[in-house]
């Protein structure tokens, strides 16, 4: 199935129709769509059926507001919005087919608590200017006023708090930057961050995270260099494995109290290396020591990266059906999955990023249930809800390089075009970009007939990962 095939979902007058109307050609009685007043536990998907998750739709919906656009032909157009905090301001995000320009952006009517025909509770704010916006990744970020109190007493999470940079310095003493590829994950418990490859760690120094509620983390690893290399390492069997594979460790740990753990013995590249089970920063490798089998005895001289691929990294929360990317993808996916990239431990974690986490981890049982919601204002109704399922994510030619999206069946009609989706098996949003109605997705039987699509937005171009 190509992008082509995709219709954008903005609404225009003519599309705002009752919530029965039979003449939708995409959805006909709108059958699925509940309004977000009458939502409740029974709507949910029976192995969905969980406080926290409820708590959690609830939540996200509140910052689902209808946009109305005034186009200067005095035209109307409708979609959605979804408020979010970024660098400590209140933003509107939707997408660039919905507000196009600063022009359209101070012409935008945002209305929140749209959630019951009578619209007691509407709250009207305008756009007051274009922050960001990019028709290749059809984003757009807009700056309004006033903030309702409703959204303040939210106190929402930075979203740039879950995309940092990461700074190091290079050889020639120059510091140097690179963005994340995604949002912090989890493996083996442990909170990482994908970085790209390019951006060679074992070349840099001083390498730290700056989040942006003020916490500085330092990288870790799990592999430590160490000084001198013991003579007992430099026997291998016929089969090239080490006749002394293991070594004790003693280190401190955060409250400076001696432990010890056993490390084995790893050669990557040409670096022999201690590989422990819990990751350490460079301080704490230059703080341990290591004793070996013949009883020498060796000092931590720092930590050694490891390179992975998206097929090795055993990662929690990712959105990533492998097998379907790779049947729709080809080659470039392929490519994509077998790519090495770093993906990389990190001391300590902002708080926020860690209640993310551990949530995750919480309902990691349910994460193969492939569930997917939607909160919108189509046909520039009052805010409706509606369930699908993920159809896996995909790789699509656009602009001339290959671009990372999700599909999923859950019911969406022009006006939905901004609409957050949410996955529940990873808790993260994506924003909706268009679908078409279909009865078939690959070999796959739609059982809404509806097939949408929604554009990563920031991890998400293949360039990152490949050179080109």
């Amino acid at each position: 199935m190509s992008a082509t095939q995709f219709k954008v979902e903005v609404g225009s007058e003519t599309d705002v129709v009752d919530d029965v109307n039979t003449t939708c050609q995409k959805n006909p009685g709108h059958e699925g769509f509940i309004p977000f007043t009458d939502l409740s536990m029974e709507h949910l998907p029976e192995e969905w059926r969980i406080d926290k998750v409820l708590e959690f739709i609830k939540y996200r919906a509140k910052l689902v507001v209808r946009l109305v656009i005034i186009r200067p032909d005095q035209t109307k157009w409708y979609g959605t919005g979804y408020v979010s905090k970024f660098d400590g301001q209140y933003v509107i995000s939707t997408n660039n087919h919905v507000i196009r320009n600063d022009k359209e952006a101070k012409r935008c009517l945002i209305e929140f608590n749209y959630d019951s025909e009578d619209r007691s509770n509407v709250i009207q704010c305008e756009g007051t200017g274009l922050l960001e916006t990019s028709e290749l990744l059809d984003k757009t970020l807009i700056s309004f006023l006033p903030i309702p109190r409703m959204i303040q007493e939210l106190d929402l999470v930075e979203d740039s708090l879950f995309m940092p940079d990461v700074m190091a310095v290079n050889q020639n003493g120059t510091q140097e930057r690179s963005n994340a590829l995604t949002m912090p994950y989890k493996v083996n418990d442990c909170p990482l961050l994908a970085i790209p490859h390019c951006f060679d760690l074992n070349k840099l120094t001083d390498i730290t995270i700056p989040f942006f509620d003020g916490t500085r983390s330092e990288l870790a690893s799990n592999f430590i260099k160490f000084q001198p290399i013991p003579e007992i390492l430099m026997a291998v069997n016929p089969a090239g494995e080490y006749l002394a594979p293991t070594a004790t460790v003693r280190m401190l740990d955060d409250n400076n109290q001696i432990r010890t753990a056993t490390g084995t013995v790893e050669k990557i590249s040409d670096q022999i290396c201690i590989c422990l089970p819990k990751p350490l920063t460079e301080q704490e490798a230059k703080k341990c020591q290591i004793q070996f089998a013949d009883g020498s005895i060796s000092t931590g001289i720092g930590v050694y990266f490891k390179n992975t691929t998206l097929f090795t990294a055993n990662i929690k929360g990712l959105d990533m059906d492998f097998k379907h990317m790779l049947n729709t993808g080809g080659f470039e996916a392929l490519k994509l999955a077998t790519t090495p990239f770093w993906m990389v431990p990190f001391k300590p974690p902002p708080k926020d990023v860690i209640d993310h986490l551990n949530l995750q981890d919480e309902l990691s049982a349910h994460c193969p249930i492939k569930t997917v919601v939607i909160v919108g204002h189509p046909h520039g109704w009052r805010k409706m809800v509606t369930f699908g399922r993920d159809l896996g994510i995909n790789l699509d030619l656009t602009g001339g390089e290959y671009r990372c999206s999700v599909s999923y069946t859950g019911k969406t009609c022009p006006g939905s075009s901004g609409s957050p989706v949410l996955y529940l098996r990873s808790f993260r949003c994506y924003i909706h970009h268009g679908g078409q109605r279909a009865g078939e997705y690959g070999t796959e039987i739609v059982e809404t007939s509806n097939v949408n699509k929604a554009w990563w937005w920031k991890q998400y171009l293949t360039t990152l990962f490949l050179k080109r």
